[in-house]
């Protein structure tokens, strides 16, 4: 069992809430999230005030003597494993839409300025998406997030897993779309229009699919 489950255990034993227990710390509630979710360490002078509210020894709280706790400071993070692919695809991406515009200035072919838009569009929807969900990630701030409640108490690690999957789902979409974007060119003038809506329309879907897919995989949510 590690610290953090620990820390919610006896929590729950004594029947207080996070808040409760941030008060009588001191600290913030998201700081005891980040303690049972082990994304922190207490320092030593928080760890006794815990076990002196739970009414127990340092040594049951932190399963080992007390010359064996590892003091790491409160603020240093344990960095949770890297989740994001959905910068790579962000990158690969813009290459495709350059490719896109210079295929088209090359060869002469009549790239409408619809198709360039919707492409840049797509780009740049999957640049916000990314840059949003990697901000809250690293910040441990989901507040950003739509559909984010600040009353409820979320599971940090499955909440970055989340946003993880959501990020490099619409990121990979977006590439894959962008590629499509490619074989425009080959169509004559009466289909493009079809092509390139086809395509944005696909793109919305699959959005609208890893969202629901991601809610329902990762269960954010904490359950005191």
């Amino acid at each position: 069992m590690t610290l953090g489950n620990r820390i919610k255990e006896q929590r729950n034993r004594l029947g207080l809430s996070q808040e409760k227990i941030a008060e009588l710390v001191g600290i913030s509630r998201q700081a005891v999230t980040k303690w049972e979710t082990d994304q922190t360490i207490p320092c030593m002078e928080n760890l006794i005030m815990l076990a002196e509210i739970f009414n127990i020894t340092l040594v049951e709280l932190t399963g080992s003597a007390t010359s064996e706790v590892i003091a790491i400071p409160e603020n240093a993070e344990i960095k949770p494993k890297k989740y994001f692919l959905g910068g790579w695809f962000v990158i690969v991406n813009l290459i495709v839409c350059v490719l896109y515009l210079f295929w088209g200035w090359i060869f002469d072919t009549n790239i409408t300025i619809q198709s360039v838009l919707w492409n840049g569009s797509i780009l740049m929807l999957s640049v916000i998406i990314y840059a949003i969900f990697a901000s809250a990630v690293k910040s441990g701030d989901f507040s950003m997030i739509a559909g984010h409640d600040p009353k409820k108490k979320y599971n940090i690690d499955e909440y970055s897993r989340q946003c993880a999957l959501i990020s490099a789902g619409s990121s990979f979409f977006a590439m894959f779309a962008s590629t499509f974007f490619l074989t425009i060119p080959l169509f004559d003038e009466i289909h493009r229009p079809l092509i390139v809506g086809l395509l944005v329309s696909a793109y919305w879907v699959q959005f609208a699919f890893i969202v629901l897919y991601a809610n329902r995989k990762y269960k954010i949510v904490l359950e005191d």
